[in-house]
Order: structure tokens, then C-alpha cells, then sequence
């Protein structure tokens, strides 16, 4: 490291071209009057005074990291002059030099692992998203910031950082930020403004995990590799592909065909207006709440899981469930599930469902064979008991039989 141009620094006085005896160095973060620490050595170990007072040579060995703002005064405290962002240039012949990325240095206080404090008011400095560079007794980590407060006390700002590796520790001496504000930042766009406010426009293509954190509108087509985490509702004007999983907070609304490789996990409506909601893919998990709208086809590649029955269509139409399998002649079971039977006595057969119908569910018998008939002796919502007779003499017959109940849940 390296301190100005000159060994020392060193000030006359103008009209004697005398050493400025006494004189006082006053250093700022810049553009504010917060006071910004000068170090007596090249390892920024030892803070000096602010401001600096000049010794009888009107000289002081003064080391600084990143720009100042500078203020000299006689000892009278009488300003001479003020420089504006003045920078230090901390490198040597072998190192880049990095120094010109960060600014706003400051005496910093640990507190935890992930925490510091510093003096004032500095949230418009220590502010969320921006870098920071924390420097320790002969170490130094990075990382960025994940909150700031400023409260009443000696140590007013507390600030709250993510590190890219490592953890803060009590020898913590002071901490700068990047030149950079994370707010309104100076960086050239290389694509449009896609994530200020979620709106997406033409065609996007993103080759990892993509995270919304409020609502999604896409006027073009968007097209996600991995997973797609949507906090809000999402909009999609043209088409829209996932690789693996979609998660959407509230509604989905697609124009066109939409494409899950995964599981559609939805809480709102998934309302797909134009054509198909294709190739959700197997084990696809049903809406928490709403519901599965469509103009066009819904084509599942696994199942469709309807735990609370199938609403039908139209005017008072009811929420059904259907239950269906083959007893033999000894009242076995021997296809379906959902129900169980029991052969009562010759010809006479009873099925209990295992989940009871909110009402009497519609039944229907069938014979394997012919010259058999089925009768309905009674029903209700948990059970249905029958009768098989011989159409020739109408006697009670055993018979394998098909049965088909239909029912609101």
C-alpha cells in the first residue's frame, strides 16, 4: 500500500510559504460531512485523529482507503481549502489496484457473526443489496447487505450483512461499501428491464431456477429450464414452458399452450384460454384452492386426482363419485375397490361402501350370463342389498355379478 504521492503529507502557509504548523486535516465520506478516518500505516491498523494535526514541519504520514473529502484549516481554524474525492491508491507494482471500488469507510463496531454497527445515521450508505467490504485485523471478507437501522445511541446504524464466505469476528476495524449504489446503479442493460417490476416482454429463455417474488406478466413467450416459483399471480400472453416445476401463489392466466415437465402446484385458478394446458406431467398436485379452468383440452400425462368428486356441468348439476367392481357367487370381491360384499344367503348379496354417498347413490347390478335377474331390495347412502333370481322359475340363483354405483360425494 501506498499513501499520496508524496511521503507525507505536507501544507505551507501561503503567504510566508511557511510550514503550516498545527494546521488540521479534516477527512469526510464524500459528498457528506461524516467523518472518514485516515490510518497511520499501510495495514489501516491505526486510525489517527480527525482532524489530522500537522507537526512543527507542517507534515503528517497520513494512509487512507478509497476517495475522501478533504478539508484544511490553520490551527486557528481558519479553512484554507477543501478537495473533493480524493482517492487513495492502496496498490504496488504487483497488485491491481481495487481500492477505487470501494468507498464510505468507516469505523465499524462487531456484533454477531452477520451484524455491525457504525455511527449516525447511515442507512443511505449501508443500504440493502449493496457490497461491503469488512475489514479485520490482517483480514478482510466480503459480501452484501441485507438491512439497515438507524436507531437512538451511540452505535446508531446497525447493519445486517450476507458474506460470500466467512463470518464477522470481534476484530472488525471498519467497513466500506462499493462504489456502486445497488438502487440506482450506473450499469448499462444488456436485455430490457425485465425484473423491475416483473414485466417481460418478446421472448425469454432462462437456463436455471427462476423466482418471482410478487406477480408475474409476460407479454411474449417465456420459456424456464428448471423451476419457475411465482409468489403472486402470473400472466402469459403466448406460451409458456417449464422444465420441471411450476409454483404459482395465485392465478395463472395463459393465452396459449402451456407446457410442465413436473408438478403444477397452484393456490389460485389456472385459467388457459386458448388452447391446450399440455403435458403436466406425472404426480401433477392439485390446486390447494380454486380451480382448473379451460376453453381447450387438459391433457395429464398421470393421473387426475379429484379427492372431493367431478363436478358435472350445467344447471344444478352435482358433484359425483363413482364406485364400481365384480363380486363372484360367494359374495368375494373380486375387481374394484371402495366397497366391500357379502353374500347374506342364497341370491341375496349386500355392498357396503367404505365412504359413505352424501346422498343414495344410484346402483345397477349386471349378471354374468343371462337367464338372471337383478332386483333392488334396499338402499341408503353407506350400503345397497340386492337379490339374483333364475329368470325360469324366479328362485334366488348365486351368480358372479358387475356393479356400478353413482353418487354425490
Amino acid at each position: 500500500m501506498f499513501a499520496l504521492p508524496y511521503v507525507k503529507f505536507r501544507a505551507f502557509v501561503d503567504a510566508t510559504n511557511l510550514p503550516l504548523v498545527g494546521g488540521k486535516l479534516y477527512s469526510y465520506e464524500i459528498n457528506t460531512v461524516i467523518p472518514k478516518p485516515l490510518y497511520a500505516d499501510p495495514a489501516l491498523g491505526t486510525e489517527l485523529t480527525n482532524p489530522v494535526i500537522l507537526d512543527s514541519n507542517g507534515e503528517a504520514t497520513i494512509y487512507g482507503d478509497g476517495l475522501y473529502d478533504l478539508k484544511l484549516d490553520t490551527a486557528l481554524d481558519v479553512e484554507l481549502w477543501t478537495a473533493d474525492s480524493i482517492a487513495f491508491d492502496q496498490s504496488d507494482s504487483a497488485v491491481v489496484n481495487t481500492s477505487i471500488e470501494w468507498v464510505s469507510s468507516t469505523a465499524a463496531t462487531f456484533v454477531d457473526v452477520d451484524e455491525f454497527t457504525a455511527v449516525g445515521d447511515q442507512t443511505g450508505i449501508f443500504h440493502t443489496d449493496r457490497r461491503v467490504r469488512a475489514i479485520h485485523t490482517g483480514s478482510t471478507r466480503y459480501g452484501t447487505v441485507v438491512s439497515s437501522t438507524y436507531n437512538a445511541g451511540p452505535d446508531n446504524t446497525t447493519v445486517i450483512v450476507l458474506l460470500d464466505s466467512g463470518v464477522l469476528a470481534a476484530d472488525l476495524l471498519t467497513a466500506t461499501v462499493g462504489i456502486l449504489d445497488s438502487i440506482n446503479d450506473s450499469i448499462p442493460r444488456i436485455v430490457p428491464l425485465l425484473a423491475l417490476d416483473n414485466v417481460f416482454t418478446g421472448t425469454n429463455t432462462f437456463e436455471d431456477d427462476v423466482v418471482v417474488d410478487a406477480a408475474l406478466n409476460v407479454t411474449g413467450s417465456l420459456d424456464v429450464d428448471t423451476n419457475l416459483n411465482v409468489d403472486g399471480s402470473a400472466v402469459v400472453d403466448l406460451t409458456l414452458s417449464v422444465g420441471t416445476d411450476l409454483t404459482v401463489g395465485d392465478d395463472i392466466i395463459v393465452t396459449d399452450d402451456a407446457s410442465v415437465g413436473g408438478d403444477l402446484v397452484v393456490v389460485g385458478a389456472v385459467d388457459a384460454g386458448s388452447t391446450t394446458v399440455d403435458t403436466l406431467g406425472v404426480g401433477v398436485a392439485a390446486p390447494a384452492a380454486g380451480q382448473i379452468e379451460s376453453s381447450g383440452d387438459i391433457d395429464s400425462g398421470g393421473h387426475v386426482f379429484a379427492a372431493d368428486g367431478f363436478a358435472m356441468p350445467g344447471t344444478g348439476g352435482e358433484t359425483l363419485k363413482i364406485i364400481r367392481g365384480v363380486v363372484d357367487s360367494a359374495g368375494a370381491v373380486t375387481e374394484g375397490s371402495g366397497f366391500t360384499a357379502v353374500r347374506n344367503s342364497t341370491g341375496d348379496f349386500t355392498i357396503t361402501f367404505s365412504t359413505a354417498f352424501s346422498d343414495v347413490p344410484s346402483f345397477q347390478a349386471t349378471p354374468v350370463g343371462s337367464n338372471r335377474s337383478i332386483t333392488i331390495v334396499s338402499a341408503s347412502t353407506t350400503q345397497v342389498n340386492y337379490q339374483i333370481r333364475a329368470n325360469n322359475d324366479n328362485a334366488l340363483a348365486n351368480n358372479d355379478h358387475h356393479i356400478l354405483a353413482i353418487g354425490p360425494t
